[in-house]
């Protein structure tokens, strides 16, 4: 189907392309470069790994994840909206996982663009919403022992800070460089400390701040031989309604970490403990980098079970490959993006098409397990490896326009969405 759009102060030719189409992508662009070095010694286990690939390509490349995480020019329809409404971290279409950065004045999504420090590298994020949720799950990376009795944070520019669909990276004031990329169930980082820093990575549940507001309840954690974390974080009560949730998380690194702890709510650390079921705990990991300067970490995620989300992530993640991730990540984008062609000369008019274009295609996010399982309505655990299940729909009259798009782009999405609200 043909038809002819304004874009701007351009005419551009749109043209639908049947879902079973797909479209091949365009010279790759350069985004950024990574400092990492190329040549790793791979003594006592510890992996060798090069500098990542972070170029785009296709129609990816028109679009900027940026575009949305910063305060409203006009009038919002709510007071939140004029804080941003969306994040710039990396997911898939339709993802579980978005692997984003959080900041401290931030809007719903977590992300405010004015902000000139990061929080924490959290797991899940809502695109377009009006009240706070989610960010499920930060992870900070910090040169030195932290103090755990303050909430991580280090500060970066936006010129040192990059993001296209499936990828985002930064340079953290403290010199470390985080890279992220995701697929539908499990995110992958990869942190690169300064050179002869004493590394750690810290992981909780959720920020301080949001246990004052309403959604943050509830967070555990063990720690499993040398390199892997399991449990659980409890969330709700969007917009100040009863609703709550429980997802469960796989977390391991690519290497053993030499010490290890949890510390509790008043930020008492205990070296060598394995277990906390504190809401505002936190467990730590400490990595040696006098021999790689890098760390990776996978994560995946499960509403059923922390095994259900080590199943996810062996199935969707199963190796350490990042430049594999992510271009895995980006073809899926640029075959949602190519169900739309436009021909035309204005990039502007292309980029603002292609952004909104993205951002439609964020959410619902798939609810369900690789195998079809999922939890009800009812609390129980349900099947169905036919048809995936979906959730954080929005209700901000979608009935309108955007369920329209959604049938024509994503058809068989669309039907399973359906379903999934009966």
């Amino acid at each position: 189907m043909l038809t002819r759009i304004a874009l701007g102060a351009v005419v551009a030719s749109v043209v639908l392309v049947s879902a079973c189409s797909s479209t091949s992508s365009s010279g790759a662009k350069p985004i950024s470069t990574n400092d990492a070095d190329a040549s790793m010694s791979t003594d006592a286990g510890i992996p060798s790994y090069g500098p990542i690939d972070t170029t785009t390509s296709g129609l990816a490349t028109n679009v900027d994840p940026f575009i949305g995480t910063g305060d409203a020019t006009s009038s919002a329809p709510v007071a939140n909206g004029l804080n941003g409404g969306t994040f710039p971290g990396a997911t898939t279409p339709f993802g579980m996982v978005q692997f984003s950065p959080d900041t401290p004045n931030q809007g719903p999504p977590g992300y405010h663009f004015v902000d000139t420090t990061i929080t924490g590298f959290s797991l899940t994020h809502l695109n377009g919403a009006g009240c706070g949720a989610l960010r499920d799950l930060p992870i900070f990376p910090n040169v030195g022992r932290p103090d755990f009795t303050k909430e991580w944070s280090d500060t970066f520019a936006h010129t040192a800070e990059v993001a296209s669909p499936g990828f985002y990276e930064v340079k953290l004031g403290s010199g470390i460089s985080v890279d992220l990329t995701a697929t539908q169930r499990t995110g992958l980082g990869r942190f690169t400390f300064p050179e002869g820093s004493d590394a750690y990575v810290t992981l909780t549940g959720g920020h301080k701040a949001d246990t004052t507001l309403y959604e943050f309840t509830g967070f555990s954690a063990h720690i499993s031989g040398n390199d892997t974390v399991t449990g659980e974080r409890d969330g709700g009560h969007f917009c100040l309604t009863d609703s709550k949730y429980r997802v469960f998380y796989a977390l391991k690194f690519d290497r053993p970490f030499e010490n290890f702890g949890v510390a509790d709510k008043t930020g008492n650390a205990t070296d060598g403990a394995r277990d906390t079921s504190d809401t505002t705990a936190q467990a730590y990991f400490r990595f040696d980098t006098t021999t790689s300067r890098i760390v990776h970490v996978k994560v995946g995620l499960s509403y059923v079970s922390s095994d259900a989300a080590m199943a996810n992530m062996n199935a969707e993640n199963p190796n350490w490959d990042f430049d594999a991730v992510h271009a895995q990540t980006l073809a899926s984008w640029n075959g949602r993006l190519g169900k739309v062609q436009v021909e035309g000369t204005d990039d502007n008019a292309k980029k603002a098409l292609y952004t909104g274009l993205y951002h439609t295609l964020v959410q619902p996010a798939v609810n369900s397990d690789v195998d079809g399982t999922y939890m009800g309505f009812d609390n129980q655990t349900h099947n169905d490896p036919v048809h995936p299940r979906y959730s954080n729909f929005s209700g901000w009259d979608v009935y309108r326009s955007w369920v329209h798009l959604a049938a024509i782009l994503a058809p068989q999405e669309t039907s399973d969405f359906v379903r999934s609200l009966m």
